[in-house]
């Protein structure tokens, strides 16, 4: 019995799986949420047992913290390169979807732990400017506008464990 414990990684590969890649081996206590800015070819993540969120060049190079600071336990990312923001969930004493421009910079509350329960999942809507996410805790699923005054719609009430969401939207071509 080998009890020692697995290094914890951030690989890359082909869509098929080959050419498996370590880009990231080193820092990593439990990377949860991965996020790609595919306009300025960064990556995300973010370490719930650190409490911090990351950055770094797709080859895994120029790695660095950029939200640490009262951060709660993040759980969940999730980017909108376009207008530059990333959105973050996170879970604790005090739960709230938080947003900062991608360098970290201009930090804010986006949805109060008034307004959610154990905010998970996150899930952004590019074309209708909306940020959805699951709430365990309400069993709800719900999203938001983007812009400066967010108003909440909630869509789902469920009784399942949802945990996760996606979107795809399907345009005609």
């Amino acid at each position: 019995n080998d009890k020692r414990k697995k290094p914890k990684s951030i690989s890359r590969s082909f869509l098929n799986g080959t050419n498996v890649e370590v880009i990231i081996e080193f820092g990593l206590e439990s990377p949860d949420s991965i996020a790609v800015d595919w306009i300025a070819k960064n990556i995300y993540w973010s370490d719930s047992v650190l409490k911090r969120i990351y950055v770094s060049k797709s080859d895994g190079t120029s790695k660095r913290v950029i939200l640490w600071k009262n951060l709660g336990i993040p759980n969940q990312i999730v980017l909108d390169p376009p207008s530059g923001h990333i959105y973050w969930s996170t879970s604790g004493e005090y739960p709230v979807i938080e947003r900062a421009c991608l360098d970290g910079s201009n930090r804010e509350e986006f949805i109060s732990s008034d307004q959610v329960g154990s905010p998970n999942g996150l899930a952004v809507d590019y074309d209708l400017q909306r940020l959805y996410w699951t709430d365990t805790e309400k069993q709800v699923i719900s999203y938001t506008t983007l812009g400066r005054k967010p108003q909440i719609k909630t869509i789902l009430h469920y009784t399942l464990y949802i945990i996760q969401i996606s979107i795809m939207i399907k345009k005609n071509v």
